[in-house]
């Protein structure tokens, strides 16, 4: 038991540099997921409700995280935007996806009456 206690300090221990290190980007000019850097700001807002979608959403983009309140308009760094959407379009996607699967398994349900 004392070997695993000491490997879970040098985890804590080698995860405090990294947070550090994050606070101290902070102010840093913000880039893209291209690299290139963009120091404009676009607005967002987060669909709120008391269900599934009442949480902050927490996007990470090169090393630095923001926490975004939902159902509140925001400024955010553009590269944080494309991530949003980008996971609204997989959203989508994947949606769409699980129907086909869902009616295919229907289908075939079916054709052996089970």
């Amino acid at each position: 038991m004392a070997r695993r206690a000491s490997e879970e300090e040098q985890v804590l221990a080698e995860q405090t540099p990294v947070e550090e290190q994050s606070q101290e980007t902070q102010s840093q000019e913000t880039e893209s997921c291209t690299g290139a850097t963009e120091p404009d700001e676009v607005e967002v807002e987060l669909f709120k409700d008391n269900g599934r979608y009442k949480d902050d959403v927490v996007v990470g983009v090169n090393g630095k995280l923001y926490v975004i309140k939902r159902g509140v308009r925001v400024k955010v760094p553009r590269a944080v935007k494309e991530i949003l959407d980008h996971s609204r379009e997989q959203d989508t996607q994947t949606a769409l996806m699980m129907d086909s699967l869902e009616n295919h398994y229907q289908e075939e349900t079916r054709k052996y009456n089970v």
